[in-house]
């Protein structure tokens, strides 16, 4: 059996969905399909609207049929499958022409109807691809905004070396055609689609460019996880001495080649460190201060975690303004902190050990009271890499 300490490592990560606004592209699209074209430094605003089938886009420049034009605006209303219902149209024109338009479907070509539907299609299942928190998710909302339903067996990989999504099923349906056996491979700048083998249009690129930036960003978001959850294995003969009711027990827990041997029972309620040469206390105002924001809801430990039980610095079962005291009171050398507890599998606090029922035990974690961001250290001659997440 092992002991670990709580290790966290800090990861900046940006998110790379982030580079991107969707409903800013969509607009773009649909604007320059329509005949307009925005100015070189024109603002753009947009606005759709999923629940009331509708767009607004506005440009303060640009031009029309080579015509310059500023305060360009228009508003769609669609049914709920993006088909066109109506377009107003306004726009002033050199000499500071107004005019303005209501314009029915008739009145629209069918490869505009085609463009403001495929954007707002693509737009309604791209809404919420920065909450996504899986591949598959991901991946189901890529294939949603490229119109295929019906989706049979989906399967999603995510290579983070060579920053790349593969995306397979077995069957779905796209333009009421049965599709069999297909495999998307997307990276950022290349896409290989085994049914749609020809060149993209500008939103299925993009489509699939939000979808590999999403993974990417799921994939960052569990590096994150794991570096807060970073631990590092005890070894090379560490003891630490066991106390009950204030009295030495004269009993220790020996940790030697990174491994604890357990041959008799143990009961205690406090654990200190043999030699404090070995290992540089910090518990510090931050520690204080990340107490105080757990007890006002700012922020919250994870019951049973090692930042849960540092933060307990008295051991009564509650985090509260006494263990804040505590870590103020040692900061100003009224009182000393200097325990450990030792935490189980399951995130529970131990006070006993009993070697016979101990089977195929998992690592235990050794938590310093009062460290609460787990920033004090041990000497590295008696550390080794170890990741329990």
């Amino acid at each position: 059996m092992s002991i670990v300490i709580s290790m966290p490592i800090t990861i900046n990560t940006t998110s790379v969905l982030s580079q991107v606004d969707i409903s800013d592209f969509f607009t773009r699209c649909v604007i320059t399909g329509f005949g307009a074209q925005i100015g070189q430094d024109s603002s753009i605003e947009s606005a759709w609207d999923i629940g009331a089938n509708t767009l607004g886009a506005f440009i303060d420049s640009g031009s029309y049929k080579d015509n310059n034009a500023e305060d360009i605006d228009m508003f769609f209303t669609m049914n709920a499958y993006g088909d066109v219902l109506g377009l107003s149209l306004k726009a002033t024109f050199g000499g500071g022409v107004k005019i303005s338009g209501d314009f029915v479907p008739a009145d629209i070509n069918s490869t505009r109807q085609q463009i403001l539907k495929q954007s707002y299609q693509a737009y309604e299942a791209l809404e919420g691809i920065s909450t996504a928190s899986t591949n598959s998710m991901v991946a189901s909302m890529v294939l949603d905004a490229l119109g295929y339903y019906q989706v049979v067996n989906l399967i999603s990989v995510w290579d983070n070396e060579i920053l790349t999504a593969t995306i397979e099923f077995d069957s779905a349906k796209l333009d009421g055609i049965d599709i069999s056996t297909q495999k998307i491979i997307i990276s950022t700048d290349s896409y290989s689609d085994t049914y749609n083998s020809g060149i993209l249009d500008n939103i299925q690129e993009f489509v699939y460019k939000v979808g590999n930036y999403a993974m990417t960003d799921i994939y960052n978001a569990g590096q994150v996880v794991k570096a807060a959850n970073h631990t590092l294995k005890l070894t090379n003969n560490i003891s630490f001495d066991l106390y009950k009711d204030d009295a030495d027990t004269n009993q220790d827990l020996i940790i030697d080649n990174g491994e604890l041997h357990i041959n008799e029972s143990y009961s205690f309620d406090t654990i200190k460190i043999a030699n404090t040469n070995n290992y540089t206390q910090d518990i510090n105002i931050s520690d204080a201060i990340d107490v105080l924001r757990h007890i006002v809801d700012l922020e919250s430990f994870t019951s049973g975690s090692a930042g849960y039980h540092a933060a307990d610095v008295n051991n009564d079962g509650n985090i509260n303004i006494s263990d804040a005291i505590d870590i103020l009171r040692h900061i100003v050398d009224l009182e000393t902190i200097d325990s450990f507890d030792l935490i189980d599998e399951a995130g529970n606090r131990m006070n006993s050990i009993d070697p016979t029922v101990l089977g195929n035990a998992p690592d235990w974690m050794m938590v310093a009271n009062g460290d609460v961001n787990a920033s004090a250290e041990f000497d590295e001659s008696y550390v080794m890499a170890s990741d329990i997440v």
